[in-house]
């Protein structure tokens, strides 16, 4: 029921633009064949056009890979930034000391 009064309203809102386009272009013609013609198909057009379906396809764009290492050391990173903050201790900087977990960059370095 539903789709049949949205359909009943695409019928009119095509019929009133129609209706439009014969009253200010068509209708001070003396051409009654084209006029009855013009009148016809787009009474035939008003009831098939709503019946037509475009679909338009979009591609999504595709996202970076996330390297399951990155977020390994990321997750090592937040989890000795928990303990430091749990045990109230000052947060030192850890790239001066050889064999750190390098948190700004996420890599290992040995």
């Amino acid at each position: 029921m539903y789709a049949l009064l949205i359909y009943s309203l695409k019928v009119g809102a095509c019929l009133a633009v129609f209706y439009l386009f014969f009253k200010l272009l068509l209708s001070r013609e003396t051409f009654h064949r084209l006029n009855r013609a013009v009148v016809l198909g787009a009474l035939l057009l008003s009831f098939v056009l709503p019946l037509c379906v475009i679909t338009v396809y979009r591609e999504a764009p595709v996202l970076p890979e996330i390297r399951p290492a990155l977020l390994a050391a990321a997750a090592e990173a937040a989890f000795l930034q928990e303990i430091l903050k749990e045990q109230n201790l000052q947060s030192f900087p850890v790239r001066s000391f050889p064999g750190h977990l390098n948190a700004s960059s996420l890599q290992v370095s040995m």
